[in-house]
């Protein structure tokens, strides 16, 4: 697990908080390219990335407190109003990987969802949210959701057991169209050259990806996909 150094005051002899002691490794999860779009997911578990809700860092480990300098910050508290912003990560953490299916975990609170996009044949998925939590809270205190942690431990493992995407799936016709509004460079930058790391501190002038208030730079891949 490496966390972006983006979220630390201190990263020195950081260990895992569910106890297992584990030293968590701290580094660069920029992504993208510097003509495209770019920006840095909070955590990489594996080849899964995950971005953090804001509410969920300011009120959880202090050592774990936003800085709000990656256009992937997740800038409200509901991930379903968040898909404009979780959208744009998924495809560009797919090229990124170069390896199919990947996913993208959005995570508050009390919820978390799943993107996966298929950057060859265009296509892709989003879950529903899951709760991370049973309501109402029982006597003993707040109970994790054992379905939730179950779907939860399948994504992180998901290469064990993804299949990847089925014919009907193509077949249905239903594409993002994500491809078909980028233009000959982009499309060759999206496919061969973004990269993961060596991003951080770097202006966008792709205008046509910027919005207004809490949309960062997402509008315009959501209007592609809408």
């Amino acid at each position: 697990m490496k966390i972006d150094s983006g979220y630390l005051d201190n990263s020195e002899d950081m260990q895992c908080p569910c106890g297992c002691k584990t030293y968590i490794k701290v580094g660069d999860n920029s992504m993208g390219h510097e003509e495209v779009w770019h920006g840095s997911v909070d955590i990489l578990v594996g080849p899964v990335a995950v971005t953090v809700t804001k509410s969920s860092i300011d009120e959880g480990n202090s050592e774990l407190e936003g800085k709000g300098d990656s256009a992937f910050d997740l800038e409200i508290y509901k991930l379903e109003e968040l898909r404009h912003q979780l959208i744009p990560e998924s495809i560009i953490f797919s090229f990124a990987m170069h390896c199919g299916l990947v996913p993208i975990v959005g995570l508050s609170q009390e919820y978390f969802k799943i993107f996966m996009y298929e950057p060859n044949e265009d296509l892709l998925y989003e879950s529903t949210e899951f709760p991370l939590f049973v309501e109402p809270m029982s006597i003993e205190g707040r109970q994790l959701h054992i379905s939730s942690v179950v779907a939860l431990w399948m994504v992180i493992n998901y290469d064990c057991f993804c299949t990847g995407v089925k014919t009907s799936h193509v077949e249905f016709g239903y594409k993002a169209n994500f491809k078909k509004f980028l233009g000959e460079k982009q499309r060759e930058i999206y496919e061969h050259h973004i990269k993961i790391g060596g991003l951080k501190n770097i202006e966008s002038d792709v205008s046509e990806y910027k919005a207004g208030g809490n949309c960062g730079k997402f509008k315009r891949i959501e209007e592609l996909l809408a």
